[in-house]
C-alpha cells in the first residue's frame, strides 16, 4: 500500500511536467535555417562562457583546497553570498557600470555582435562561478592526500603530481561541471536580455516568438533548447545541482612557494572583488532609484508571497514524498536534481503559456510553473534527508506502542526539521530569483520583482531594476540566514536561471 501511494504521488510530478511538453510537441514546427543558426550562436557563446568559468573556477578551487588561509575563507564567504543573489545581477551590474563609465551598453539596435557576446559571456561567467567553484573544490577535497604526498616524497615535481594524479582524479567532476555550466548558459534568459543586444540566442528568441504569437516557432526553439540541455545532463552523468556543500578551507599540507602563495592570494582577491563589485554596483543602482522605490514595492511584495507559497508547498510535498519513498524502499537518488537543468524553466513556462493562450498568466499558474520546475530537485533533497536519518528512534517508538502518527510527529518531524529549513530556503531563493518563468508567463508587464527588474533595466531604468534586484537578494539572504539559524547547513540549490 505504501509503495502504491508513493507511486501515485510521484506520478504527479511527470503529470505536471507532461502538460507543457504535450503542448510543445503538438505545436512545434520543424526548425528552419534561422533556428539552427540561433542554435549554433547559442552553443558558441555558451561554450565560451564554459571555458571562461572553468578557467577561473579551477585555479580558485586549487587555491582554496591546497593553500587555504584567510583569503580562502573570505573568498568562500563571497561565493556563498553571490550564490544567494538573483542570477541576473552580473548583467545588471554591467549595465550600471558601463553606463556610469560613459560606455555604450549592448542593447537592441546598438552594439556589435562581438561586444554583445563578450558581455553575455562575462555576465554568465560571474553568475556561474560560485556553482563551478563549489563542485570543483569539493572534488579536489576528495582527492586522496596521501597519494600526492607519496608521489612528492618519491621525487615527483608538483606539476607531475598535478598532471598524473590530481587531474585524472578530477576527470569526472570536470566533465560534469563543464556540462552543467554549458546547460545553464544555454538556458539563460535574463543576462542575454540585459546585455546581449540583438545576438540570436535560443532563450531570448523563444521569448520573442512567444510574445509575437508565433507558437510554432516558439515551440520549435523550446524543443531545441531541451535537446541541448538534456544532452548536457546526460553527458554530465545525470547529475544535477541539488547538493554542493562548501568544502572545508584548510591550510596547505606541504610548504608552498612564495610566488604560488601570492599568486593564489591575488587570484582569490581579484575574483572576490569582482563578485563584491557586482553586488556593490547593484546596491549603488538601488540607492540611486530613490523615488522609484514606492512604485516598485508592489512587485517586491508579490515576489515575497510567491516565494513563501512555493517554498512552503514544495517543502511539504518534497518531505512527504521523501518519507514515503524511504518507507517504500524506492531509490530516487540524485538524478531528480538534474530535472530543473534538463528542463529549463523558460521551456516549462512556454508550455504553460501555450496551454493558457493568454497574454498574461494568472498568479496560480506562475506558482504551478515554478513549483513544477523546482520540485524534482526538492524531492531529491527530501529523499536524501530521510535516507540519512537514523530510523532507530522511530522503530523504538513504534516498538513501545506509539502509533505511526505519534512517531512521525514526535520523532521523525523534529529530526527532519533542519532539512526542511534548508529546503524552504532553497525553494524560496529559487522562486523569488528566477526571472525566466515570470518573463514568459507575465509578458508584457511582469508583476514580480525578478522579471520586473530585467524589464526595467531593458526599458532604460536600470536604477529601478537594481532596487528590485537588491530587494530580492536581501530577501534571499534573510531567509537563508534564518534557515541556518534553524539548523540548515545550506539552502538546497535549484538554480534559478
Amino acid at each position: 500500500m505504501t509503495a502504491g501511494r508513493f507511486a501515485v504521488a510521484l506520478g504527479l510530478l511527470p503529470a505536471a511536467l507532461a502538460l507543457p511538453f504535450v503542448t510543445l510537441a503538438a505545436l512545434a514546427t520543424p526548425p528552419g535555417a534561422g533556428a539552427l543558426g540561433t542554435l549554433a550562436t547559442t552553443l558558441v557563446v555558451a561554450g565560451g562562457t564554459t571555458v571562461v568559468t572553468l578557467a577561473l573556477a579551477l585555479p580558485a578551487a586549487v587555491a582554496v583546497t591546497r593553500i587555504g588561509g584567510g583569503p580562502a575563507l573570505w573568498f568562500a564567504a563571497t561565493m556563498r553570498l553571490l550564490r544567494l543573489a538573483p542570477p541576473f545581477v552580473a548583467g545588471l551590474a554591467l549595465v550600471v557600470g558601463l553606463g556610469a563609465a560613459g560606455l555604450a551598453v549592448p542593447s537592441p539596435g546598438r552594439g556589435s555582435p562581438l561586444a554583445a557576446a563578450a558581455a553575455v559571456m562575462a555576465a554568465q561567467a560571474i553568475t556561474l562561478l560560485p556553482l563551478a567553484w563549489l563542485r570543483l573544490a569539493e572534488a579536489l577535497a576528495r582527492v586522496p592526500a596521501g597519494v600526492e604526498d607519496v608521489a612528492e616524497t618519491l621525487g615527483a615535481g608538483r606539476l607531475v603530481v598535478w598532471r598524473r594524479i590530481t587531474l585524472p582524479c578530477l576527470g569526472d567532476a570536470l566533465r560534469a561541471t563543464a556540462m552543467l555550466v554549458l546547460a545553464l548558459a544555454v538556458a539563460d534568459l535574463a543576462n542575454p536580455l540585459l546585455v546581449g543586444a540583438d545576438l540570436p540566442l535560443l532563450a531570448p528568441a523563444l521569448l520573442a516568438a512567444a510574445r509575437a504569437g508565433d507558437a510554432g516557432a516558439a515551440a520549435a526553439l523550446g524543443a531545441l533548447l531541451v535537446m541541448v540541455t538534456a544532452a548536457c545532463v546526460l553527458l554530465a552523468g545525470g547529475r544535477g545541482a541539488g547538493r554542493a556543500p562548501a568544502p572545508a578551507v584548510r591550510g596547505a599540507r606541504r610548504p608552498v612557494p612564495v610566488a604560488a602563495r601570492w599568486g593564489a592570494v591575488g587570484l582569490l582577491a581579484a575574483l572576490a572583488l569582482a563578485a563584491l563589485g557586482v553586488l556593490a554596483l547593484v546596491g549603488l543602482g538601488a540607492v540611486l532609484a530613490g523615488a522609484a522605490i514606492p512604485r516598485i514595492a508592489g512587485a517586491v511584495v508579490r515576489s515575497l508571497l510567491l516565494g513563501v507559497i512555493v517554498a512552503a508547498a514544495g517543502t511539504v510535498a518534497a518531505l512527504a514524498l521523501g518519507y514515503l519513498a524511504r518507507r517504500a524502499g524506492a531509490c530516487v537518488g540524485e538524478r531528480l536534481a538534474a530535472v530543473p537543468v534538463a528542463v529549463p524553466g523558460v521551456v516549462v513556462a512556454l508550455g504553460y503559456a501555450l496551454v493558457l493562450g493568454a497574454p498574461a498568466a494568472p498568479a496560480w499558474l506562475l506558482v504551478l510553473a515554478i513549483g513544477a520546475w523546482a520540485l524534482p530537485a526538492a524531492l531529491a533533497a527530501g529523499v536524501r534527508a530521510f535516507a540519512s536519518l537514523d530510523r532507530d528512534g522511530e522503530e523504538a517508538a513504534l516498538s513501545l506502542g506509539a502509533g505511526r502518527a505519534v512517531a512521525l510527529a514526535r520523532v521523525v518531524v523534529p529530526a527532519a526539521f533542519p532539512a526542511a529549513a534548508g529546503l524552504f530556503a532553497g525553494l524560496f531563493v529559487a522562486a523569488v530569483g528566477t526571472a525566466s518563468i515570470p518573463l514568459v508567463l507575465g509578458a508584457p508587464d511582469p508583476s514580480v520583482a525578478a522579471a520586473a527588474a530585467v524589464a526595467a533595466a531593458r526599458g532604460g531604468a536600470p536604477a529601478a531594476g537594481c532596487a528590485l534586484a537588491a530587494a530580492v537578494a536581501l530577501a534571499g539572504l534573510g531567509v537563508a540566514g534564518l534557515g541556518r539559524a534553524l539548523g540548515a547547513r545550506d539552502p538546497i540549490e535549484v538554480l534559478p536561471l
